[in-house]
């Protein structure tokens, strides 16, 4: 489920709650979700301080699992 998807339930008691959720979450998505994007997959190991976790993986497995989760919510 996306989160849009979620801030859309009938969840948020109030229209103006619901929109001020709405709004940081489109505020966090700018600042952090976007930024990402545009990022080579080096780049994200560096931002996230993931370079020596990479270099001291093993196996294809584990280093495929590591790039999944930061290509999360870009794709």
């Amino acid at each position: 489920m996306t989160m849009e998807r979620y801030i859309g339930n009938v969840w948020i008691g109030s229209d103006s709650d619901h929109q001020q959720v709405l709004t940081l979450w489109s505020a966090f998505q700018k600042s952090s979700i976007e930024v990402i994007r545009g990022m080579t997959m080096n780049e994200r190991l560096y931002s996230f301080s993931l370079l020596d976790r990479f270099e001291s993986l093993q196996s294809d497995g584990d280093r495929q699992a590591l790039y999944a989760k930061l290509l999360a919510g870009v794709a």
